[in-house]
């Protein structure tokens, strides 16, 4: 199914999409190509063993690391937003400050040059190698056309992902998420990440269309997940422990990235 179609019964489940647009291209890479299987280095939980993990008081899910929900607005970006979202979400859950960051920057190239979309694994590559410009240095207003300055390629360096990992199976999806990974794939040619695992067949994953949802996440069923356009578990650190219990009353919501005017200068 193409993208065109794929994306139409996306949008549709959602009625408060606001005009975003299709932008998640399927993957370039074949699985291992560019980075480990995820079986190779990720340990896999049986199915029958999940629930008791879910249910013990060791596994909190990411959803409280979750620190800012970026917004795509109508520009095709969401495989860049997804991949620099989780970097954001990653570098929260390891202790680093908050640093916002630009996805753009990083759409920029991996979109061609034009508002084409991009894969998945495109971005991540991009930013393991290269980084990702920190919004301070290379604001979103920039716009997705403008080549970065050398300020901000300098810059990209300080936020790059350690690894990444490809998934195969919904058993590694699931295995990763339980193991302090978070998962960027595609649903229906859409690029989210996954925070959670809630069930055996329930994900949480966050979004990039700003305010929406449940504070911009939402849940959805491990089988919608598409592996023709790819899952992979991100890290940032080499640490990927399990972030101390916050009670509740000291959780943080995140913060909702603004639209802002894009000024192509």
């Amino acid at each position: 199914m193409g993208i065109t179609q794929d994306w139409l019964g996306f949008h549709n489940h959602w009625d408060d999409s606001e005009g975003r647009v299709p932008g998640c291209k399927e993957r370039v890479s074949q699985p291992g190509e560019w980075c480990p299987l995820a079986s190779e280095r990720i340990e896999t939980i049986p199915k029958r063993d999940w629930p008791d993990l879910i249910g013990s008081s060791d596994y909190k899910g990411l959803w409280s690391s979750v620190p800012l929900i970026y917004d795509q607005n109508s520009v095709g970006s969401c495989a860049a937003e997804g991949s620099v979202g989780s970097v954001t979400t990653l570098r929260s859950f390891t202790g680093c400050s908050l640093v916002k960051l630009s996805p753009w920057f990083v759409y920029h190239t991996t979109s061609g040059g034009r508002d084409g979309g991009s894969g998945v694994d495109e971005n991540l590559r991009f930013i393991r190698d290269h980084g990702v410009a920190s919004d301070k240095v290379w604001p979103r207003s920039k716009g997705w056309r403008k080549s970065p300055s050398d300020e901000a390629i300098e810059d990209a360096k300080n936020y790059k992902i350690l690894e990444f990992f490809d998934i195969q199976t919904e058993e590694e999806f699931g295995s990763a998420l339980l193991q302090g990974f978070d998962v960027t794939f595609a649903r229906r040619g859409h690029c989210i990440y996954a925070i959670d695992l809630v069930s055996t067949t329930k994900i949480r994953y966050v979004n990039s269309w700003g305010n929406w949802g449940d504070k911009g996440t939402a849940v959805e069923s491990l089988g919608g997940v598409n592996f023709g356009y790819g899952a992979w578990a991100v890290r940032v650190v080499t640490d990927t422990r399990q972030p101390l219990i916050v009670p509740a009353s000291e959780l943080v919501l995140p913060r909702f990235e603004p639209c802002p005017e894009i000024v192509e200068d």
